[in-house]
Order: structure tokens, then sequence, then C-alpha cells
């Protein structure tokens, strides 16, 4: 019982810092999440519309192999943008956090310097 409620403890320190970084760019973050999930279900769709096309050229139908360049394109563009924005996002986000976790790491390292330096005394 003692690890199982070490480990919700732990859960709810990490879903506590996701939303702590999400504050820092909640729409922004948003837009990035919806790009994913468009990609998403483009890939999961990807299979049923080239099969649909596979058929349809059978028959020589092109509306699936349009239907295909079309997501196909949809797929690029949404990937291209959401880089363009994950990179600008994300980075600022990281050089925040480093900054402030290494001024923390540097602000705790010398108090116990000097800490342990005058107590020495």
């Amino acid at each position: 019982m003692k690890n199982r409620i070490g480990k919700i403890d732990n859960m709810k320190i990490l879903v506590a810092e996701i939303f702590r970084v999400y504050k820092k760019a909640p729409i922004k973050i948003s837009f990035i999440w919806f790009l994913d999930v468009l990609e998403s279900l483009i890939i999961i769709s990807n299979p049923y519309i080239i099969g649909n096309c596979i058929d349809g050229l059978l028959e020589k139908n092109f509306f699936w192999l349009a239907i295909l360049a079309g997501t196909e394109i949809i797929f690029w563009l949404s990937r291209t943008i959401n880089k363009y924005f994950d990179t600008r996002i994300y980075s600022r986000i990281v050089e925040e956090e480093s900054y402030t976790y290494y001024l923390h790491l540097f602000l705790s390292f010398f108090l116990s310097f000097f800490l342990s330096f005058f107590l020495s005394f």
C-alpha cells in the first residue's frame, strides 16, 4: 500500500508540473496539440483512403486519389506548421525552465557552501 500511495503522489506531482508548464503558453500549446491530433487522424485514416484509392483506380474512378492527395498535402502542411511552432514555443519554455533550474541549483550550492563555511568557525 505504501508503494501505491507513493506512485499516486508522484503522478499528482507530474500532472501539476505539466499544468504549470502549460500555463506559460496555453493557446500556443493547445494549437500544437491540435496539430498533433490532426496528424494522428490523417495517419490512422491513410489505410482506408489508400484501400479505396486502389479500388477506385481499378474502376477508373479518381475521386479517392484526389482525397489521398488532399490528405497528404494537409498532412505535409500541418506537420510543417507543427514543427515550426513546436520549436519556437518549447525552446522558449525549455530555456526558461533550464535557467530557473540552474539558478536554483547554483543558489542551493552557494548557500550550502557558505553556511558550512561559517558554521565551521
